[in-house]
């Protein structure tokens, strides 16, 4: 469980944490792409998918690691890079493109 703020300090919202594994472990089909957004916390969400990496079911991992929008108790990027490239992944940079109009 984790405890969320919803900007009112008097306001505290319990909702439950999951990992993917706990939420997809009996998953048999690959998955074509695991997206995590959330600033930081990326490691985390990585590591709760250890068994899905472990039989191969994900084919590509589309992160956002932009070290200045991390919070402090964010897990570092090379950890993030770590994990992937222990799981067999090669890292590119996508430069972000505003479209001009």
């Amino acid at each position: 469980m984790g405890n969320f703020s919803t900007g009112n300090d008097s306001e505290v919202v319990t909702v439950p944490v999951l990992t993917l594994d706990s939420v997809f472990g009996e998953q048999k089909e690959p998955f074509f792409m695991l997206k995590s957004d959330t600033q930081g916390y990326e490691l985390g969400v990585l590591q709760g998918a250890r068994q899905l990496f472990s039989k191969r079911l994900i084919r590509f991992v589309f992160i956002e690691m932009a070290v200045y929008l991390m919070p402090k108790r964010a897990s570092d990027s090379i950890d993030i890079i770590d994990f992937l490239t222990g799981h067999g992944f090669y890292c590119f940079d996508l430069p972000h493109h505003a479209a001009k109009g």
